[in-house]
């Protein structure tokens, strides 16, 4: 007896474009996928007797409902290269800057944050006044499910099995990656005679729920596994290894016979 399962697996992406106006700079839905970086320009008065400037951050982290980020991941670019914003002013020549009449920003940023919208102040002072700008940022929640090997493993019987039971030959792995608490739910639109078994394979501790025992799948999804953030792992995954059950392979057909899984992760 031959059968085949398919897995189907779900992810999203989102992505926006950043916007530049008077009260600020929102720099848009900024998608990490490990440390990544974002650059962006803040336009300045192009009078010729404009020498001076300065330049800091009202508050020491970008702040979010639920988390924060040091605002020491924000950097003014000059030809001297890149300084790193604080609370205190920065002091510098309009000649330092790589564009008169604009002030070049590098925003770095890990994986490992959470989601969420972040926002800050930068304060610019220049002998014309000082000038109070919003910077926003948003990380989106980063839920992801995929196989991380054979997407049709086989479960066979075969001749001098005594028992009833049979299993899914290898070890069959799924990838999760995410940047906040999460849910692995998986249903079988095939019915009502497969069982499956998941146990932690590489994450650190990232699982924090897993029943240890095969756990009987049909069309309505249950619940296989919880954990917590992975994108602070090395590599941004937790890897899952899970095998598929069959109780009694005499109350089925012979023949070949396809399974429909879908795993989902919220």
């Amino acid at each position: 007896m031959r059968i085949r399962i398919i897995l189907v697996i779900f992810s999203m992406i989102f992505l926006f474009q950043g916007t530049v106006d008077s009260a600020g700079v929102y720099l848009g839905t900024l998608n990490i996928m490990q440390n990544d970086q974002f650059d962006f320009s803040l336009p300045i008065r192009a009078d010729r007797d404009l020498n001076q400037l300065a330049l800091k951050v009202e508050k020491k982290f970008f702040m979010a409902e639920k988390d924060k980020i040091s605002a020491h991941n924000l950097f003014i670019l000059t030809r001297s290269g890149a300084v790193p914003l604080s609370e205190s002013f920065i002091q510098l020549n309009k000649r330092n800057l790589l564009d008169s009449n604009k002030i070049h920003f590098k925003l770095r940023l890990q994986s490992a944050y959470s989601p969420g919208l972040y926002r800050n102040n930068l304060i610019i002072q220049t002998e014309r006044g000082e000038e109070r700008l919003k910077i926003d940022f948003e990380i989106p929640t980063i839920m992801e499910v995929r196989a991380g090997g054979d997407m049709n493993p086989n479960i066979k019987y075969s001749e001098g099995n005594f028992s009833q039971q049979i299993y899914s030959s290898g070890q069959s792995k799924l990838l999760i990656r995410a940047n906040k608490a999460w849910t692995l739910k998986v249903n079988n639109e095939g019915g009502e005679d497969l069982e499956i078994k998941l146990k932690e394979f590489k994450g650190n501790g990232s699982v924090s729920n897993s029943r240890d025992e095969f756990i009987k799948i049909g069309k309505e999804a249950v619940i296989i596994a919880q954990g917590n953030k992975t994108t602070e792992l090395p590599g941004g995954d937790a890897e899952l290894i899970y095998v598929l059950r069959i109780d009694d392979f005499r109350e089925i057909k012979a023949g070949q016979k396809d399974y429909q899984l879908n795993f989902i992760i919220e």
